[in-house]
């Protein structure tokens, strides 16, 4: 018994021998962790970022991250919270990308949040994760990617969801056994301004030794002590380095910021490249060229100079009465565009006078603008052939009656045309509102009151710019309003109507035949002062009846302004400028139209024959007051706007014959 017990512990001793050593020799180092933070060095803001990009390249601790197939990816962006991402997908378009990892990377790391309040969804290698973070807070959630067997991590937002940000991307590579060869990494910021210093941190890897610091262009960057200095714009190598081992980084240095010349401007957009500058920088110049004022963005694209050159400032915030000649200064960051030096989108802008053209604009803005309406008319009675069209004119009173924002389905409102009416709509505003994701909102014709010829639509003020009415044609019956929600009734959408900000009235003319109408929001909320539909009768020739008819040239606005505007010293002209849809036009002094009574310097415009057009009486006429300096004019702050309708509203309750009788005229065609 003795003989085999002891067999069995000298037995169980060898096998714990074996085992012991086998444990020792397999056991592996840490794994190690390589850290890209994403656009760390961009110099976006958190509302867009740069432009797109479709490639990203960045090395950290000789591993390097390239990423290729970008589609709407923004690598120079950061969160709310000043962190550097990679932005992908905009409002509507997704975005995506994919990378390959090297061969001893194992795993993939991604840290990505919803940008701003989205819900966004993400697929990584197919799979699909929704967001819980968001980058407003500047946390991430965190999504690791096995890249054992597939090399390759492909990155997309998705439809739904559409933008996401992707703040890092960790490489986990597998601990080794043997030792790690000798390595210096180096963090620390890669762009700078001259003058300014950025620290790099040297860390060794199985290495000892005091870290030597050289600068491959001292004219660019110098070094000292791993600090940095910026001394011109360029790009600099500088080099760690161990005894023969050694690390390097690019630093790129940018002109100090502030007040630079347009020569100046084009040379670093020149530098910076598609990229564009982190920095921003303030350009004075004399405006040479202005394309046209977006009302909708409130912003406009400009060419300013200084005789050196020219530099574009891309869609700059503000200047609807930016002109020809003035001196701005304007602030932003430089980038070069499809070969085009210039300021990014959204820069800000500010007019630069000198103290007496001071002086002269606090004069002209202290104005007291004024406008009437001269009621002098001649009638005159003529025989004419009425077309065989009846025009329906829907408004609150013809539909819901209400000025109560609440929807409410009508039916059977009879039109002139004989044409009858049903829909859902509220009446906000004292308007017809209608919104389509509320209660199927909208407006259809149930019987026909003939052939549609055109529609005309006057849209209420309180509406929101660029609110979209989609007008459809059919000639089948609509029945209620949901038809326009149903695509096997809806019929033709024939044209779509965007409300821009001082463009109230619009018309499309009919060119299919169409014997039904549709009428709904595509874009939510919006107020409609009235709807016209002309309707050709199925027959007749028309009917010959005595039309009275306002003659040509009775009919005037005349537009003023105080005194106190022929009594500004210092200027070399003045006057009024007068905008009527998309024209402008100044009326000087020296002008014939021109007019200085006791109280008032005013001109008078001639309407011609607007009162016997129906649509003109509504178009907006906006008066400003000019002085013209040094050849620049510039513009008055205030300014008063008016239509003929709008006048004879306000005027008709003073008694004056004429005006009475205009109004009673504008009341039977429905515009006021």
């Amino acid at each position: 018994m003795k003989t085999k017990f002891s067999t069995r512990i000298l037995a169980l001793v060898l096998m714990i021998a074996m085992i012991v050593p086998m444990l020792v020799f397999t056991a592996s180092a840490e794994d190690k962790t390589i850290t890209f933070e994403l656009g760390a060095n961009g110099s976006a803001t958190h509302k867009d970022g740069s432009s797109a990009k479709t490639t990203y390249t960045e090395t950290v601790d000789g591993y390097t991250l390239s990423i290729t197939g970008g589609d709407k990816m923004y690598p120079a962006s950061v969160d709310a919270k000043g962190n550097g991402c990679i932005k992908f997908g905009t409002s509507s378009v997704v975005g995506k990308c994919s990378f390959t990892v090297p061969a001893d990377v194992t795993s993939v790391v991604l840290y990505v949040a919803k940008y701003k309040s989205n819900t966004t969804k993400i697929t990584v290698n197919g799979t699909a994760y929704t967001l819980t973070k968001n980058s407003n807070n500047g946390e991430y959630d965190e999504i690791t990617v096995d890249t054992t067997n597939n090399k390759t991590v492909s990155f997309a937002t998705v439809s739904g969801g559409v933008r996401a940000m992707l703040n890092t991307i960790k490489f986990i590579v597998a601990g080794s056994s043997e030792a790690p060869e000798p390595f210096i990494s180096l963090v620390g910021d890669n762009v700078l301004q001259a003058g300014n210093t950025v620290t790099l941190t040297a860390t060794l890897t199985n290495l000892e030794g005091e870290v030597a610091w050289t600068s491959s262009d001292d004219n660019v960057a110098t070094v000292a002590g791993g600090v940095v200095t910026g001394v011109a714009m360029g790009t600099a190598t500088i080099t760690a380095s161990v005894g023969e081992v050694q690390q390097t980084k690019e630093i790129t240095v940018y002109p100090a910021e502030g007040a630079i010349t347009v020569e100046k401007a084009i040379e670093i957009a020149s530098f910076a490249g598609e990229n564009g500058t982190p920095y921003t920088y303030q350009i004075m110049g004399t405006v040479e060229s202005i394309e046209e004022y977006n009302e909708q963005y409130d912003n406009i694209t400009v060419t300013i100079g200084d005789g050196s050159g020219s530099i574009y400032i891309f869609r700059m915030n503000g200047g609807a009465d930016l002109q020809v000649g003035q001196q701005i200064a304007v602030s932003g960051k430089l980038q070069t565009y499809q070969g085009t030096p210039q300021v990014s989108q959204y820069a800000i802008y500010e007019l630069i006078v000198d103290d007496s053209t001071e002086a002269i604009l606090e004069a002209l803005n202290a104005l007291e603008l004024k406008m009437s309406l001269a009621y002098k008319y001649e009638t005159t009675v003529e025989t004419v052939t009425k077309p065989s069209a009846v025009t329906d004119t829907l408004n609150n009173a013809f539909t819901v009656n209400s000025t109560a924002t609440t929807y409410s389905s009508w039916s059977g409102k009879t039109g002139a045309s004989g044409a009858v009416y049903a829909g859902n709509s509220a009446g906000g505003n004292s308007s017809i509102q209608m919104r389509s994701n509320n209660s199927n909102s909208g407006i259809v014709s149930t019987t026909s009151g003939g052939k549609i010829k055109s529609i005309t639509i006057t849209w209420n003020t309180n509406t929101t710019a660029g609110r979209v009415l989609n007008i459809y044609g059919s000639n089948t019956a609509y029945t209620q309003a949901t038809d326009l929600y149903n695509t096997a009734k809806d019929g033709d959408k024939v044209t779509s109507f965007t409300y821009v900000k001082g463009t109230e009235t619009q018309t499309y003319e009919f060119t299919g035949d169409y014997a039904y109408i549709g009428i709904r929001s595509n874009s939510g909320a919006l107020y409609l002062d009235s709807i016209k539909i002309e309707w050709e009768a199925a027959s007749g020739e028309g009917e010959t009846v005595e039309q009275e008819l306002y003659s040509n040239s009775q009919f005037a606005f005349r537009f003023g302004v105080d005194e106190a505007l022929t009594a500004i010293e210092g200027v070399e002209a003045y006057g009024l400028m007068i905008s009527a849809g998309d024209k402008d036009v100044y009326y000087s002094t020296d002008a014939t139209s021109w007019t200085q009574g006791d109280e008032l310097c005013y001109i008078t415009l001639n309407l011609g024959d607007i009162i016997n057009d129906l649509i003109k009486l509504s178009t907006k006429f906006t008066v400003k007051a000019y002085v013209e300096v040094d050849g620049t004019k510039y513009l008055s702050e205030g300014e008063k706007t008016y239509s003929v309708a709008d006048m004879i509203a306000e005027y008709q309750g003073l008694g004056i014959e004429g005006v009475a009788h205009l109004y009673s005229y504008l009341q039977s065609n429905g515009l006021i």
